[in-house]
């Protein structure tokens, strides 16, 4: 009976550490690591936020390109939204690489047009400032907001989507300055409510600075400086004051200002000021926490290369899927 008892016992343990046979698995599904390396690794970084950093798009749109299996990661398609991707993968959307080189952040200042429209795509099929820039070669880059379609002058164009979206956050107060033509009665007293501050169908309006710099009759160009920067912003302030916009050019944004930069021309500048700053000093904290985890795991798990996905990403996917279609746009004048 013992040496029954013993054989079993042998058999069971044989049996416990004979490998297992691996699940199959398609070309399109992810693998997932243990959970100690999350997507919020120093050493991963999530898919959405890598398309934002190389001006592909923002984090949102990113988050419904990879619902619609748009973006793959080692030439494997990717839907799960929440994936993160390790130092030195290939990734690709619509089968253009996007990440084969290294990452140098880039800022652009571009002389906009009148009439036209700051979008990757219209409806309408009329070609767009993104049609322009590729044509004159520039590598893909985002813009720093908008603006309208009858507004022309200063926009910052940069490959770096956090740069932007720092760039765009009303908390961090970037100075925006404008020259507009309006037509109606100027008065000190409604430049002073602007600068006070207002109030429009419940919408808080910060302080806007303006000063008169050109009168003409009825017609009167404006100097307007902000620091908040809302979907058309100066338009809707000013139509509450009963002054009617007919040109609108921006002047300036941040440390960069337009100068003589001729209409429809690009040029590449030089990070400024708190620019570079955010830039420099975000870019040290990720090296030295890819140090950090680099020195614990030195000797421990191999990546290899392998996908993460988050736990989420079904339900995640499923309102992605209902809500493509609908996109979020930004326009500071």
């Amino acid at each position: 009976m013992r040496d029954m008892e013993n054989g079993a016992a042998a058999a069971k343990n044989k049996a416990r550490d004979r490998p297992q046979k691996a699940k199959h698995t398609s070309a399109s599904s992810t693998q997932q690591l243990p959970p100690q390396d999350s997507p919020d690794s120093p050493t991963l970084l999530r898919l959405n936020k890598a398309l934002a950093l190389y001006g592909v798009c923002s984090r949102r749109m990113a988050d419904r390109l990879i619902a619609l299996g748009r973006v793959s990661v080692d030439g494997q398609v990717v839907r799960a939204v929440g994936t993160a991707i390790a130092p030195g993968q290939r990734v690709a959307v619509d089968d253009t690489v996007i990440s084969n080189q290294r990452f140098h952040t880039r800022i652009y200042i571009h002389h906009k047009k009148k009439g036209v429209l700051v979008s990757s795509n219209d409806p309408s099929d009329k070609a767009t400032l993104f049609h322009h820039l590729r044509a004159m070669g520039l590598p893909r880059v985002v813009s720093v907001g908008r603006l309208d379609y009858n507004s022309e002058g200063l926009l910052l164009l940069t490959n770096d989507g956090e740069l932007a979206r720092h760039l765009e956050l009303p908390d961090n107060a970037y100075e925006r300055q404008y020259r507009v033509k309006v037509h109606g009665k100027v008065t000190p007293e409604k430049i002073a409510s602007l600068a006070r501050g207002i109030t429009i169908k419940g919408f808080k309006y910060k302080p806007i600075i303006v000063r008169i710099e050109k009168q003409m009759n009825t017609n009167v160009w404006l100097h307007a400086s902000m620091r908040e920067g809302k979907n058309r912003e100066l338009r809707r302030v000013f139509a509450e004051l009963h002054w009617q916009v007919s040109q609108l050019h921006r002047i300036k944004y941040g440390p960069y200002s337009l100068g003589r930069l001729r209409k429809g021309d690009v040029r590449e500048v030089p990070l400024l000021g708190r620019v570079k700053k955010f830039v420099v000093e975000r870019d040290t904290k990720r090296r030295e926490k890819r140090g950090n985890v680099a020195s614990k795991e030195e000797g421990g798990h191999e990546m290899g290369g392998r996908v993460v996905t988050g736990t989420k990403s079904t339900r995640e996917e499923a309102q992605l899927e209902r809500a493509i279609g609908t996109t979020a746009e930004i326009s500071d004048s």
